[in-house]
């Protein structure tokens, strides 16, 4: 924590939050992969677009899965947080990342 994690995609670096919102998304830190890259997790509900709520819940964490794999997400399986989407991403990426998700479901 307060430690600066510069983006190698930018010159500029910011400081790590746990946890914080970005667009009507909040992004919480989690543990580093195996490889020390860092990992952020969303709900699958914060990356939905609104035309795909009228369908049933579980088709709805499939579509939203589905574009999330393409893009490098995974399901993140962990108790205390169901319905996850867990990214390896830098903290200057997430937004790109929230809106590629959103540009491929069909926002």
């Amino acid at each position: 924590m307060g430690q600066h994690h510069c983006c190698p995609y930018t010159k500029q670096c910011s400081l790590s939050h746990w946890s914080y919102e970005m667009n009507t998304i909040e992004w919480t830190r989690v543990k580093n992969d195996i490889n020390g890259n860092p990992r952020w997790v969303c709900h699958f509900l914060d990356l939905e677009p609104a035309h795909n709520r009228t369908k049933p819940l579980p088709d709805r964490y499939e579509s939203v899965l589905c574009a999330a794999r393409k893009l490098g997400g995974q399901k993140f399986r962990n108790k205390q947080f169901g319905g996850g989407v867990v990214f390896q991403a830098y903290e200057c990426q997430l937004s790109d990342i929230a809106s590629r998700i959103s540009a491929h479901i069909g926002a």
